[in-house]
């Protein structure tokens, strides 16, 4: 029941634990009548259920926040580094959506704002279902046109803008944290390819580090069910 609880919790549908919760308490108020060591414990059960439901109340609040600040929303992560990544958090009505995120190669005297730019251009350009907001880390040159051309191709207002405080900053720096441990771990695992292409190499005395590998296996079990991978 508790896993049933966290897993409405994380897909934002607070009210339902909390009405879960007060039936609990009800139940709980109802059972007083038995002796009295019952008695303690129910009442002990009763302030815990109690303090969950503040809890939930809490992050109510903050989801109610966020959702007036975030009704359709696209905000923008960039990390620029060995690799670059950007890292894109969809909110409607306050709860992430989607997340996406892509490393990619980019020249290394390329400014912030011309690489934004140019990622904008490409990600949203033939699309016509666009967010109404769409939140950068940085001002790009032509905000107000790109603005647009994005709400002449989309039907309906888009509003560029790039947040300097409150809640929306703060989630600016959760975008930017995704897109910046994104470039690392996919630097890391290539990293450690590498390295286990070099070790191979090695141990076989191959002219150059493979690209490709085969690997072939025939499996039975007592001599039937023949499988080939």
């Amino acid at each position: 029941r508790r896993i049933e609880q966290v897993v409405l919790l994380l897909t934002g549908k607070l009210g339902e634990v909390t009405a879960d919760l007060e039936a609990e308490m009800a139940q709980a108020a109802e059972e007083l009548h038995f002796e009295r060591a019952a008695e303690e414990l129910r009442f002990e059960r009763a302030a815990e259920l109690r303090d969950r439901i503040r809890a939930i109340e809490i992050l109510s609040k903050r989801q109610q926040v966020i959702a007036a600040h975030c009704a359709d929303t696209d905000l923008w992560g960039l990390y620029r580094g060995g690799r670059c990544c950007y890292a894109i958090l969809h909110y409607e009505q306050g709860q992430l959506i989607y997340r996406e995120t892509r490393v990619f190669a980019a020249p290394a005297n390329e400014e912030e704002a011309e690489m934004l730019a140019a990622l904008l251009l490409q990600y949203y350009g033939e699309r016509t279902a666009l967010p109404r907001e769409i939140l950068l880390p940085c001002e790009i040159e032509d905000l107000d046109a790109l603005a647009q051309l994005l709400t002449e191709a989309s039907g309906h207002k888009v509003r560029l803008a790039v947040p300097q405080r409150g809640e929306k900053a703060e989630l600016m720096a959760m975008a930017a944290q995704n897109a910046r441990e994104e470039a690392e771990r996919q630097t890391t695992r290539e990293e450690r390819e590498d390295r286990t292409l070099v070790l191979l190499t090695r141990m076989l005395g191959l002219p150059e580090a493979p690209r490709r590998m085969e690997a072939y296996d025939i499996s039975n079990t007592g001599g039937s069910d023949i499988v080939a991978s």
